[in-house]
């Protein structure tokens, strides 16, 4: 009877005792600390891009954490890789090249998002070298921010003049001429031609929490994300713009607790 008794309280919560003090923090009947607030931030890898995000959390009760996220990220298309063309080769045999490129690729595609939602409690940590886990949900507004994308190419194949292009249509062929392209910008142009894009976005997901002290966070999140935007959305050249994004992440975050 008693080894089922601890596996309950294991994977079960224990309930908050109490009303908050000036300091806003309580204990559970376990003894343990419960804090009421916590901030953190952290890194995504996505299947289609990455994104940063912050987070602020206040804790409604002994299974519900209000959260607020603010995040920024970039999504690429899945035909998307870097290419650079040899110029020459130096004294040692060693062939270099131009500055790297993505070929087709019309805009390079950012976001910035703001959201809310809750996180459920699952099972809380038996000791310190337990790992809390907890599922999420969360959804608001996303500003998807579009940046031309620039070559430097060749004016003319009897010319080492060059020149900087974006794509605009009318010139697909000299932009999709890969013999005529010497290489990409960087970051160096377009941020006097973003075009924004407003839409809306959900994620739902599962984080594990594995902080030695109740005061910090230390949490290893999966979550999948949907994107809808209210215009089309174009990266490459060949692709048919789109309007819904669907993709899944794994992330680290790291915060505190007070």
């Amino acid at each position: 009877m008693l080894p089922l008794i601890a596996a309950y309280a294991q994977n079960n919560p224990a309930p908050i005792v109490g009303k908050p003090s000036k300091n806003y923090l309580l204990y559970n009947r376990d003894g343990q600390e419960v804090y009421l607030h916590e901030f953190s931030g952290g890194f995504r890898l996505n299947t289609d891009g990455w994104n940063a995000f912050l987070e602020l959390g206040h804790r409604k009760n002994e299974l519900f954490t209000n959260i607020y996220q603010f995040e920024v990220g970039e999504t690429k298309s899945p035909k998307e890789r870097k290419s650079a063309n040899p110029i020459g080769v130096d004294f040692y045999g060693n062939v270099y090249t131009t500055h790297p490129y993505v070929y087709g690729k019309q805009n390079i595609f950012y976001q910035a998002r703001l959201g809310l939602g809750q996180r459920y409690l699952i099972g809380s940590k038996a000791n310190k070298n337990g790992v809390e886990v907890s599922a999420l949900y969360l959804g608001g507004f996303s500003m998807g921010i579009l940046r031309p994308y620039y070559l430097q190419v060749y004016v003319d194949s009897s010319s080492n003049a060059t020149e900087y292009i974006r794509y605009t249509g009318s010139n697909k062929t000299q932009f999709l001429d890969a013999y005529n392209i010497l290489g990409g910008t960087g970051l160096q142009k377009g941020w006097d031609e973003l075009k924004w894009v407003p839409g809306l976005y959900a994620r739902v997901g599962m984080r594990f929490d594995w902080a030695a002290f109740n005061s910090l966070v230390s949490a290893l999140e999966v979550s999948v994300s949907g994107q809808y935007y209210f215009q089309d959305i174009t990266i490459m050249v060949d692709n048919k713009p789109q309007k819904f994004f669907l993709n899944a992440s794994v992330g680290l975050m790291f915060g505190k607790k007070w």
